[in-house]
């Protein structure tokens, strides 16, 4: 948050805060414009009303490094990807021009054909807010968002999918795969409600020594089986960590007759910790984790000084 006096005209405010997209526009550096409906690559982009149509032609016009940013505006149409896209800038900001909640708004990516993953973010220190993508044309399309660089943050964005039945249950599916450290996701939703799954998949994975940060978030699935999971930690080395903060995990079903047998998969040894605040809360989900897991979630409750083990669940919790 910056503070700092203001004057415009005669009126002074001494102690004006800007933070998120107000922020970030304060200390931009070059201004892109993309609409999906409106833009066209003709345009110079520089202009709000001389938007470009392309994701790739935009980010070809980022410096990488300084700071610039690509507003998508919000319009009647999404901007469909035909390839694999790589955002390996850094420094650089993707900020959807809605005014409201991310779920289905109106800045949309999505894909035009099947290829694996969607999205890679690759370079460190970028943003990502107000946008909605959608995942899933082909039971091949296994990986939504392949999260590789690290220090980046992801503010009211849908992770949106999957879109496909048969990606919907396969093993391989994965909406985020998060293989960096450092990420925050804030005011996000992962996953979407149109397609059931019940394959043994996840919502979000994280990789081994990974260190994430999830505030205000929404985890959802629609399920017709009990086997399809939110979150994988795969703890075979370093500390693989997360941190989830006012958190709601929601397993809906046809008459929400449903519920999941675990919230949270431990996949190798141990060197875990999934650390959740008293905001979070569980909906239709038979376990956080499994007993042989549970040693690695740690709940909001008095500080006790008995055990090495009182910060840390039983088997079952949440029904």
């Amino acid at each position: 948050m910056r503070r700092e006096k203001m004057s415009i005209g005669s009126l002074t405010v001494n102690e004006c805060s800007l933070q998120g997209d107000a922020l970030l526009a304060h200390a931009a550096g070059e201004r892109i414009y993309l609409n999906g409906a409106l833009g066209s690559n003709g345009n110079s982009g520089k202009f709000k009303g001389e938007p470009i149509a392309s994701l790739l032609q935009a980010q070809r016009m980022l410096r990488s490094g300084y700071n610039d940013i690509i507003y998508f505006q919000a319009s009647t149409g999404g901007i469909a990807l035909g390839a694999a896209f790589d955002w390996d800038d850094n420094l650089a900001h993707l900020v959807g021009v809605w005014p409201g909640y991310c779920e289905h708004a109106r800045c949309i990516l999505g894909m035009s054909t099947t290829f694996t993953p969607f999205m890679t973010v690759s370079g460190y220190g970028n943003s990502f807010s107000n946008i909605y993508t959608t995942h899933g044309t082909a039971a091949g399309d296994y990986v939504g968002w392949l999260i590789s660089g690290a220090r980046n943050n992801f503010r009211n964005v849908h992770f949106g999918g999957p879109f496909f039945a048969a990606q919907a249950d396969h093993a391989n599916y994965r909406g985020v795969n998060i293989t960096a450290t450092e990420n925050v996701f804030d005011g996000c939703i992962f996953g979407d409600t149109s397609i059931t799954r019940d394959a043994a998949n996840y919502n979000v994975s994280l990789a081994a020594g990974v260190t994430a940060h999830f505030k205000n978030c929404l985890f959802r699935m629609y399920v017709d089986g009990a086997n399809s999971m939110f979150v994988n930690f795969a703890n075979t080395a370093g500390i693989t960590l997360a941190y989830f903060e006012n958190c709601t995990f929601l397993a809906l079903s046809a008459n929400l007759a449903t519920t999941i047998d675990e919230a949270l998969h431990f996949d190798g040894g141990s060197t875990a910790l999934a650390v959740l605040d008293s905001d979070c809360n569980f909906i239709k989900v038979t376990k956080i984790a499994h007993a042989d897991k549970d040693q690695y979630v740690y709940l909001a409750r008095p500080h006790v000084t008995t055990t090495v083990n009182e910060g840390q669940i039983a088997e079952v919790l949440v029904s």
